[in-house]
């Protein structure tokens, strides 16, 4: 554990996660989370497969999160971002510029 003069706090896990606390009540969270999933090529060689099947794999995330405020979680790897509003709205975004608006509950089950 560290502080900085800045009132800045930063934790680091033996499992890997860390988290920073800063002075006005953010916290940015960063773990690593299990998943199983198709990977889509990004690159149209012919020689590629669009898409293959992966095994699990540990998925970065970095969470965002302040009381009052909408948290945000953010997905590297994939591109994604998740907007969770205070009201339950949950925004979907990824980095091709498509979104997905909805409740938690639609939106987690159509995942």
């Amino acid at each position: 554990m560290i502080t900085r003069q800045d009132r800045v706090l930063r934790v680091q896990n033996t499992d890997g996660t860390l988290t920073v606390e800063h002075a006005d009540g953010t916290t940015i969270t960063s773990f690593y989370q299990e998943k199983t999933s198709t990977h889509r090529h990004t690159d149209l060689s012919p020689h590629e497969p669009r898409s293959t099947e992966r095994g699990p794999y540990a998925e970065r995330v970095v969470l965002v999160e302040r009381e009052g405020l909408a948290s945000v979680a953010l997905f590297p790897e994939s591109g994604e971002a998740h907007v969770f509003l205070p009201d339950g709205t949950l925004v979907v975004g990824d980095g091709y510029g498509v979104y997905r608006v909805g409740s938690y509950e639609a939106l987690l089950n159509l995942s």
